[in-house]
Parts: structure tokens; C-alpha cells; sequence
């Protein structure tokens, strides 16, 4: 039983990409889960929004904010990322490991903004919310190349911000 991160050719046949698109998102096989060079971006982003503005709604204007200053070629790529990730069962459940970090970095970005502690229950309920929804919307779209990964996020998290009609 072969053990680690499969080689490159098994991620890239998988994913239907070429190589050189894999070592442009990830210089290193570690990189191919464990990075997200947007997320301090983010933060800023989202520590800037206006104080009047709900948490989730200026979570949601972040991501908008980062988005605008990308390149339209950086964000095409990165609209392939879920596939790549998604394609690979080892990649997979490596974003499990990714997404704990972030879930991590955005409660303690949000207990900056809200006064609330990091390790509180509705600061990590909120964070796992948010993530968890993006998280759903990166598996729900597996398959579908011409999916706007970023407006179906988008779109999930103001059902959060603005309740469930049901």
C-alpha cells in the first residue's frame, strides 16, 4: 500500500490539468493542500469593513474586496483549485487540516472585531458556520468546471447572514 501524497502525474490526470499548472498553484507537494496565500489578504480585508456592518456581511464584502484586486487570470485559475483538490482522495481529506487552520484564523479575526473571545462558543459556532458552508459548496460543485465557486460562496453565506425562510 503506497503511503504520502500521490505523485504529481496521479494529481494531474485526476484533475485534468497539466502539470505545470499544479506547480503554479503548488511549488511543492506540501503546498498542495496547506496553502492559501489569500488569507492574510482576507483578514485585512474583512478587519476594514465598516464596524455597522454585520460579521457576516463584512465577511462577505472581504472576499469581494480581495477578488477585486485579483487579476482576472489568478482568479480563473484559482476557480479551477476545487477540482484539483477535490479530484484526489488524499487531497481531500487534507483539506480537512486546511480548513481547521482557517476556521482558526477567522474566529480569532472575528473575536477582534466583536470584543468576543476566540475560543467562545459563538465565535467558533460562527467560523465553523462560515467555512462549512464553503466547504459544501466546493464538494457540491465537483464536477461542474464552469461553476463560479466564489458567487456560489458568496451566495450561501447571505442565507446565513439573513436566516433560513424555513
Amino acid at each position: 500500500m503506497r503511503r504520502g501524497p500521490p505523485p504529481p502525474d496521479a494529481i494531474t490526470e485526476a484533475a485534468e490539468v497539466s502539470e505545470s499548472t499544479l506547480y503554479r498553484f503548488f511549488p511543492a507537494k506540501r503546498d498542495l493542500v496547506l496553502s492559501d496565500d489569500l488569507d492574510p489578504a482576507f483578514v485585512a480585508a474583512f478587519e476594514a469593513q465598516p464596524a455597522g456592518l454585520g460579521t457576516i456581511e463584512a465577511i462577505r464584502a472581504a472576499l469581494r474586496t480581495v477578488l477585486a484586486d485579483l487579476p482576472e487570470a489568478e482568479i480563473a485559475e484559482r476557480r479551477q483549485l476545487p477540482a484539483l483538490v477535490l479530484a484526489v482522495p488524499e487531497l481531500r481529506s487534507a483539506l480537512v487540516d486546511q480548513l481547521t487552520g482557517a476556521a482558526t484564523l477567522l474566529a480569532d479575526a472575528v473575536a477582534r472585531r466583536t470584543g468576543r473571545a476566540a475560543d467562545s462558543t459563538e465565535v467558533r459556532t460562527l467560523a465553523g458556520a462560515v467555512l462549512g458552508v464553503a466547504m459544501v459548496v466546493l464538494v457540491s460543485i465537483e464536477g461542474d468546471p464552469g461553476a463560479d465557486v466564489f458567487a456560489r460562496v458568496d451566495e450561501s453565506w447571505a442565507l446565513l447572514a439573513e436566516g433560513f425562510p424555513f
